[in-house]
Order: structure tokens, then sequence, then C-alpha cells
């Protein structure tokens, strides 16, 4: 079949349809034993949750590979490749705007917590703090795991007030599965000059999942 050159306006058309880096949603959802743990150290997820998630910055889609080996094949000097494994990036960077309350990196500094089984609660002082804060053990792992989702929507370029009318608009949802942090990045503070405060995570997962869906079928 012969390909013939593409008119201006089929260039045109799909061009205003391309995916956009900015419309996403972070989903986070917690084993019960960690929003338990949070909720003795005064945080509430139920109700602070949904600003976590909005005040994500930058995310990154997982990636996957296929572990590869060459083998012989039947013409002379050929080697032909074969896949025989399906691997996955270990892990995912997250970076969040911090909000005044502090409530990001209480939530994640809590979560490590509660997977290094370090101690409890709001101390007097910081001597308190330090000398109840030791690690004697890590969590098993069911405790502190937990799906994680990246909603990755669609945003039609030629009009910004249009998002989601079309009825061929579709989502991806990156389901990472058995996630939890791994990783708080260092963050620096300084004097000079004044910028927003950011937090980076990573986390890592064991596979992630993708799912596509039309957003009608959503919203039905």
């Amino acid at each position: 079949m012969a390909i013939g050159p593409l008119r201006t306006s089929d260039i045109k058309s799909r061009v205003l349809h391309l995916a956009q880096t900015s419309v996403y949603q972070i989903k986070l959802s917690p084993p019960d034993e960690v929003n338990r743990h949070l909720k003795r150290n005064g945080f509430d997820y139920q109700q602070d949750g949904e600003d976590i998630e909005l005040l994500c910055s930058n995310a990154v889609l997982p990636g996957t590979s296929l572990n590869t080996h060459q083998v012989l094949g039947d013409y002379t000097g050929v080697m032909e490749r074969m896949a025989y494994r399906r691997v996955y990036d270990s892990t995912v960077d997250f970076t969040f705007y911090v909000d005044h309350d502090y409530k990001v990196i209480e939530f994640f500094d809590s979560w490590f917590d509660f997977i290094s089984a370090q101690g409890e609660g709001q101390y007097l002082n910081d001597q308190d703090a330090v000398k109840n804060a030791a690690a004697y053990r890590v969590n098993y792992p069911k405790s502190y795991k937990t799906n994680m989702y990246i909603v990755k929507f669609q945003k039609d370029v030629s009009n910004d007030r249009k998002v989601f009318e079309d009825a061929d608009t579709y989502q991806l949802t990156y389901i990472l599965v058995n996630a939890f942090p791994t990783n708080i990045i260092s963050t620096p503070i300084s004097y000079e000059g004044s910028n927003v405060l950011r937090y980076t995570v990573s986390c890592a997962f064991d596979r992630y999942v993708l799912n596509k869906r039309q957003i009608e079928e959503i919203e039905s």
C-alpha cells in the first residue's frame, strides 16, 4: 500500500490533539496501618490527603524494558535478539510544593517512621524526640505497601477551556503496584532569594499496570 504525503489540514488536526505534560493527577491511598500511624501523629489523611495530591508539581511516568539475549539466526553472520523477561523501573520521583503547615513533609516522614518502626507522637523537646525515635526493626512489607496512581488526562490545546469534552478523549492511569516511599531527596533552603519550597520523594514499586479508559466511560 503506497503512503502519500499528508495534507496540511491532516497535520494540523493531529498536532492540535497532542497530549500535554501538565494535565495529570496523583492519587495516594496509604494502607490502613499507615493511616492509623498518621492519625496517632496528628495527621488525618482523609481530610488532608487531597491537598497533598494537588500539591504534586512534578511526576514521572514509569518506564519498562525487555531483557534480551542473542541467538545465531538462520542466515550466516546474522544474530537475532529475543526477549526473555520484562523489567520495570525500580523507582519514580514525585516533587511536591510544601504548604505552610508542612503537611507534605509530615506525611511522608511519618510514612518513613512507620516503615522503620520508629517512635510515635509529638515531643515537648528535641531531646525526647531523639530518644524515642530509635529504629529497632522494619515493619512487614504488607503493612506499608500500597497502590499509587498517576492519572494522565487529555486537554484540547486549541481551546484552554475545553477539557475532556471530546467523546474520543481518553485518560491513562498508571497503577504502581505495591508502592512505598524509599528516598526523601535533600532539600536546600537559603536566604538568597525566596522561592516556593519543594519536596521530592522517590517511591519504589513492584510493577505498573497501564489502564486506558474513555472519558464517557468514566463519567457514566
